[in-house]
């Protein structure tokens, strides 16, 4: 880990005595991206360096051939995955802020990287891209506790905290550590329910995927049923109450409740996703504000990105609380209602998912918007009856000739970087990630050889 810092603190040297002229900032389009983007951004703007940031889903060799020309070209949350492209493409100075597995040739001497991959520190658990973004500001500016706050939301988007304690770790724990420290951060163990600061708490608890809860699960009349059972006031002074209301006591009357409920349909106690976990509470954000939970900040930077209005998520990142705010709320509500939808057409249609023995194929092509398409794979890797000891992989279309591949899996000893980078590759595609997630662009008619690697690779 200090060898890591200690990298960091050598590279940013030698970007500040290389920095000439204007910067072109790309980062990607999720929330781990956004949030790393706008940290870039709010750096160079406070060392009063022009810039100019593009928010990209994927790197490709027509995407970088057709960005803005720029002396100084910095990509967060992507590039090592691509780094033969990018020293292809790209023949100005270029800094590499990311955490995705590295592939392709060395980095030449003109590209500066920085990747916890490089020092042996995982960066699907350890940091995010808005991790390394932020502790490259920290070596030019100083500690920062608003955008060390912005790389804990980074974290949480990319799913950094999925461990029995729901905890940020590795190099996390010293952004967090940065955050709280300035006040802006307040970190406990609470209910873990997704919606703690905005949503009724029987709204909390039925619409959760993760944990899922049988029999609670989708049912607002039951889980209303169960709260009132055990005395706990679902409402205040007009209002519908959150979980965030509620005292320690009433806190363990739920959990309490929710624990008998899944013991009296014999269900394994054991085997439930933990109900308790650590949240990250944004302080200094309003009461009842969606912001203020730091999973539903994420949230809503991730509704911006997928609905391709990167803007607003940047302004909301950069501390927009006005009208561009509202507007980013609505969109939220929009992304949501689509992503129900493209879900239902792909769990009820025939051949939506298949089973190919060594892994789920989920067919997204007409049915779902390539930039959902990773976060459908997701909610179903991570639901039942989905949720099985096998990959699930995602296809649909980008263009008329290729395919945009999505793929999750649990278990960590299988590498889908390596399996999904290794099958794209071998039908002239282009993919990449980490050791359980990952994603790939290919040829559509080379699909079905795609498809015959990944089941090759999965088997060896």
């Amino acid at each position: 880990m200090r060898e890591f810092l200690n990298y960091i603190v050598e590279i940013s040297s030698r970007f500040d005595e290389t920095l000439k002229g204007p910067v072109l900032i790309v980062t990607h389009y999720d929330s781990d991206g956004l949030s790393a983007g706008s940290i870039m951004a709010m750096t160079l703007y406070k060392l009063d360096i022009p810039f100019h940031l593009t928010v990209v889903s994927q790197l490709t060799e027509s995407v970088l051939k057709n960005l803005p020309k720029y002396p100084y070209v910095v990509f967060t949350d992507l590039g090592s995955g691509y780094l033969g492209v990018v020293s292809k493409a790209i023949k100005t100075n270029v800094l590499i802020l990311d955490h995705h597995i590295p592939s392709g040739a060395e980095a030449e001497k003109r590209i500066l990287h920085i990747n916890p991959h490089l020092f042996n520190l995982d960066g699907a658990t350890e940091v995010s891209g808005a991790g390394v973004t932020y502790f490259f500001s920290k070596m030019l500016l100083g500690a920062d506790g608003w955008l060390a706050s912005l790389a804990v939301i980074g974290a949480l988007g990319d799913l950094q905290d999925k461990n029995r304690e729901r905890k940020l770790k590795g190099l996390n724990s010293l952004i967090v550590n940065d955050a709280e420290e300035a006040g802006y951060l307040q970190v406990e163990e609470d209910l873990i329910f997704f919606g703690r600061e905005t949503k009724p708490i029987h709204k909390a608890i039925s619409s959760s995927i993760e944990p899922y809860i049988p029999g609670l699960s989708g049912r607002e009349d039951l889980v209303l049923q169960l709260l009132i059972k055990n005395g706990i006031e679902v409402m205040s002074e007009e209002r519908w109450r959150v979980l965030s209301d509620l005292s320690p006591e009433e806190k363990e009357k739920v959990f309490a409740a929710i624990l008998d409920h899944m013991i009296s349909l014999g269900i394994d106690i054991s085997q439930v996703p933990p109900l308790i976990g650590h949240v990250y509470t944004l302080v200094r954000e309003a009461r009842l504000s969606p912001l203020r939970d730091c999973r539903e900040f994420s949230a809503l930077l991730n509704s911006c990105g997928k609905l391709n209005r990167h803007g607003l998520a940047v302004a909301v990142c950069l501390g927009e609380r006005g009208s561009l705010f509202r507007e980013a709320l609505e969109l939220s509500s929009t992304y949501k209602k689509t992503l129900g939808e493209a879900l239902e057409k792909v769990v009820s249609i025939p051949g939506g998912i298949q089973d190919r023995g060594s892994f789920l194929l989920i067919r997204g092509e007409g049915l779902v918007d390539e930039r959902l398409i990773s976060s459908l794979v997701s909610i179903l890797s991570t639901s039942p009856p989905y949720n099985v000891d096998k990959p699930l992989i995602g296809y649909t279309s980008i263009d008329e000739k290729n395919y945009k591949i999505s793929a999750r899996s649990s278990n960590p000893k299988l590498n889908l970087s390596r399996i999904i980078g290794k099958a794209s590759e071998s039908v002239s595609g282009m993919g990449g990630g980490h050791e359980m997630a990952a994603g790939a662009i290919i040829p559509k008619k080379k699909f079905q050889l795609f498809l015959k690697n990944v089941e090759r690779l999965l088997s060896t």
